[in-house]
């Protein structure tokens, strides 16, 4: 148990989990590539509630990040549907999110620039994209992905403390953060460099300050009981209680596309 924490921000961090996890952490990118098979995308996805995740949200033009995920239903001998859920926000309370399981599971094709080009670029200021080599025949590579990818601990963390979730922002702090990590960890053995093993998630994030990662959608269900349950007590066993307005997670609603239908990896 890591006992109660103030918010989840903190929560993530001091997780006993995250040294383990961050020694493999390509697990996490190449989780949920195109290449794998639905099953074991929304395997990758909601066997650890402990994981975070990132998705583009078009409406304000950030990423996204959710944590916590779960299925409701869907379990061996079940009845019960595909109902997954997800957390939204890193402070005291977080707000309970639905994802339909078709939507979660959909997938894109994007060409995106050779890793040389993003590798380049510098991590002590936001990305400037437009100074990024477009793809042609002779400079490019295919993105297959999910629209959400999971964040191994190392990162995770970094996304947590920024206030600037711009696509652009968050290449210079990945990119500085796979640097630090790569300098921390290259003498200790079978360390496989975070710079190429990360191709990816740089690339996913690149499509994304570009309009070419489809957008994340959510839907929040505030009368949805057992949404409300399973928050409440993901929550109470995660997070000191706290006095919050009852309309906290209600007032997001305006902020979030809302639909009519519908362990780390060590």
């Amino acid at each position: 148990m890591t006992g109660l924490h103030k918010n989840w921000k903190n929560f993530f961090a001091n997780l006993p989990c995250n040294n383990d996890a961050n020694k493999n952490w390509k697990n996490f990118i190449h989780g949920t590539e195109a290449s794998l098979d639905e099953d074991e995308r929304l395997t990758n996805l909601v066997q650890n509630i402990n994981s975070v995740f990132i998705g583009f949200d078009e409406v304000t033009g950030n990423m996204r990040i959710l944590h916590s995920m779960a299925n409701l239903g869907g379990r061996p001998g079940s009845w019960k549907s595909d109902k997954i859920v997800a957390l939204d926000g890193a402070g005291q309370e977080a707000c309970p999110v639905v994802i339909s399981k078709y939507h979660l599971l959909e997938t894109f094709e994007t060409t995106v620039p050779h890793w040389t080009s993003i590798e380049s670029l510098s991590t002590d200021s936001t990305v400037d994209v437009t100074k990024l080599c477009l793809p042609t025949c002779n400079n490019a590579r295919i993105l297959r992905q999910s629209k959400l990818m999971i964040l191994p601990p190392f990162l995770a963390d970094v996304f947590f403390k920024t206030s600037d979730l711009t696509p652009a922002n968050l290449i210079s702090e990945s990119l500085a953060a796979i640097a630090a990590f790569d300098e921390e960890n290259n003498n200790k053995p079978n360390h496989e460099k975070a710079s190429e093993a990360g191709q990816d998630f740089i690339s996913f994030l690149w499509a994304a300050s570009v309009g070419k990662v489809p957008s994340l959608e959510v839907s929040v269900t505030p009368k949805d009981g057992e949404v409300k349950d399973w928050s409440k007590t993901r929550h109470s066993h995660c997070i000191i209680p706290v006095s919050m307005p009852v309309d906290t997670c209600e007032s997001k609603i305006d902020s979030v596309p809302v639909f009519d239908s519908w362990y780390w990896l060590i």
